[in-house]
């Protein structure tokens, strides 16, 4: 085992949040070594011994499958050298090993997972697995039938074709939209490559994994059920 802080080698080995940790090593609940530390930033190595009563750390990771509502304006990361809004705030509860599977881009909203399973991350991610994704797309006007026929036959932008899976009217200038692909704001290009602006972009499905109605900024564990549906 590699050195690591204290806060982390508590949060990737038991149940506990952040928050959580670090609020018994400030109640001075904590022991290393048959002694009450209180630093955060204490490096652990393979030889210490760290005590909490009622929690055993384990060397074997417990992984932890989320559905996490992101909010508009925030980046898909734990952290942003800029200063821009991210993800950590919204985690704290939740054990500090925990990343988000893939990315949603800064402007839009809606359904990304987060897990502490990188096989897990992997797979969903793969082109390979082809997990179809879906979103609401909200334009600045309503697509010509040409234009549909376009996007579904596939385009091709700078990195690559492009291609949609399904395209559904289900209201004037809004549309259900299920793609395979997973490149950066691939959908906002394509529809500006044909000279229409995206105004909203919601991604409300992985697979069969749903957005529902979980609010914005709120995280919801996964079922097995749904878990097991994306690895298919």
């Amino acid at each position: 085992m590699a050195n690591e802080k204290l806060v982390r080698y508590m949060t990737t080995r038991s149940s506990l949040s952040r928050r959580a940790c670090m609020q018994h090593l400030q109640d001075g609940e904590v022991w290393v070594n048959d002694e009450v530390v209180t630093d955060a930033g204490m490096m652990i190595g393979p030889n210490d011994r760290v005590h909490l009563d009622g929690y055993v750390f384990e060397e074997s990771l417990t992984y932890y499958y989320f559905k996490f509502h992101k909010p508009k304006g925030v980046i898909t990361s734990m952290s942003d050298p800029k200063g821009r809004a991210c993800m950590a705030p919204y985690l704290l509860d939740y054990p500090d090993s925990l990343v988000p599977v893939g990315r949603l881009d800064r402007q839009s909203s809606g359904l990304l997972l987060v897990t502490n399973d990188g096989v897990f991350s992997n797979q969903v991610l793969h082109p390979n697995f082809h997990v179809p994704k879906t979103y609401y797309v909200q334009l600045d006007r309503a697509l010509s039938k040409e234009d549909e026929q376009r996007l579904l036959m596939g385009i091709i932008l700078e990195d690559g074709p492009v291609q949609f899976l399904s395209l559904e009217l289900i209201a004037p200038n809004q549309y259900k939209v299920i793609v395979d692909q997973g490149r950066y704001r691939m959908i906002r290009r394509a529809l500006l490559f044909l000279r229409y602006r995206v105004q909203t972009l919601i991604r409300t499905a992985i697979g069969s994994v749903q957005l529902d109605r979980l609010a914005v900024g709120k995280m919801k564990r996964l079922t097995k059920q749904e878990r097991l549906s994306l690895l298919k």
